[in-house]
């Protein structure tokens, strides 16, 4: 969508997804946003830079400071890793440890642990 390209052009604008979060005003638009990126814009998601990977769990993170719950949900998106190309599944794994690394909530701990598994 709209959104999710403004986003990544965005971030990308401003140094890139790893330099930039977007603030969003709330739990509800931040997961319907940052689900959507993951969810419905494969191309910039799946970029194989790692950059929306880089982008997705530094939001994850992001919301799991705010609702760990949401943020879980959100973890949940990275499941798709066994089901991509091998560099993808590099990136992706490399971000879920990084999630696991940053100490998150139990929430967020326990989904990215199992996905991992």
């Amino acid at each position: 969508s709209d959104i999710n390209a403004a986003i990544f052009e965005g971030s990308r604008a401003f140094g890139g997804l790893a330099a930039g979060h977007v603030a969003f005003g709330g739990a509800a638009f931040g997961h319907g946003a940052i689900g959507g990126f993951a969810m419905g814009n494969p191309t910039l998601f799946h970029d194989i830079s790692g950059a929306g990977y880089r982008f997705f769990a530094d939001e994850v993170l992001e919301m799991d400071s705010r609702n760990p719950q949401v943020a879980a949900r959100l973890a949940g998106a990275l499941e798709i890793w066994p089901k991509l190309d091998k560099a993808r599944q590099a990136l992706i794994k490399a971000e879920l440890s990084r999630l696991l690394a940053s100490k998150p909530s139990k929430n967020v701990s326990e989904i990215a642990g199992k996905i991992l598994s």
